[in-house]
């Protein structure tokens, strides 16, 4: 469920993310919607929906994420808000290229 981006998504991606306050491309230059993340504590796969500005609670911004278990995708799929950065890593993958896939 993961990808590669092609010159032209990478392109839009950087084009987007020059319209946005600092903040947003502080954490863009750091999370890319073709990757996937697992969250920290509860080991679920994520990939992201959103990212929002800094708040009292988020000084760094905070992410909105699509997350779900392995072992029922269909059923456990919820989209979370509020993810600090320190809350995600990159998802484990043994066929990971130079970005991780889905």
């Amino acid at each position: 469920m993961g990808y590669d981006p092609t010159p032209e998504q990478q392109a839009e991606w950087d084009a987007w993310l020059a319209t946005r306050p600092e903040s947003i491309q502080s954490l863009g230059r750091r999370f890319f919607p073709w990757i996937d993340y697992r969250v920290i504590a509860t080991g679920q796969r994520a990939y992201l929906r959103s990212f929002s500005e800094p708040d009292e609670q988020h000084p760094d911004g905070s992410i909105t994420a699509v997350c779900w278990q392995e072992w029922c995708p269909e059923l456990t799929a919820r989209t979370v808000f509020g993810f600090s950065p320190e809350d995600l890593e990159l998802w484990p993958t043994p066929t990971a290229g130079p970005h991780q896939t889905r």
